[in-house]
């Protein structure tokens, strides 16, 4: 691949395009009557990236795998702890329904036992008299 360029120094969009300069070599063509053109000619190769520049990369990727991957589980984890709080919540209720249905059965015997007691009392007070 080779690239034209009048200017030696212009070497901007080359770089802006992803190549790297390899080597020039100037050409002059002209006969001796004509003023001699001289041309560059640029060998460009693609731009290879360096040793560091892969482990930035690789590690960046892992980096951003991993992240992607922590967060995935954490939502996931979060998600089951939600589940298991609505089954935690229904289960309190009704072991909240079950006290005080047992609540109100104790009362009710409290009372009849105590209305039992109290006609005990009584008795024994009318027989005592």
């Amino acid at each position: 691949m080779a690239a034209c360029s009048s200017f030696p120094h212009q070497q901007g969009p080359l770089w802006l395009m992803g190549v790297k300069i390899n080597r020039r070599r100037r050409i002059t063509s002209g006969s001796a009557d004509e003023e001699p053109v001289s041309i560059w000619l640029t060998e460009v190769r693609p731009n290879v990236m360096s040793a560091a520049s892969k482990v930035v990369l690789g590690v960046s990727v892992l980096l951003t795998l991993g992240t992607v991957a922590a967060v995935h589980l954490n939502q996931a984890w979060d998600r089951e702890r939600l589940r298991e709080g609505v089954v935690q919540d229904l289960e309190r209720v009704e072991r909240k329904k079950e006290n005080l249905r047992l609540l109100e059965e104790q009362r009710i015997l409290t009372r009849h036992l105590e209305e039992e007691r109290r006609r005990g009392e009584e008795r024994l007070q009318s027989q005592d008299t």
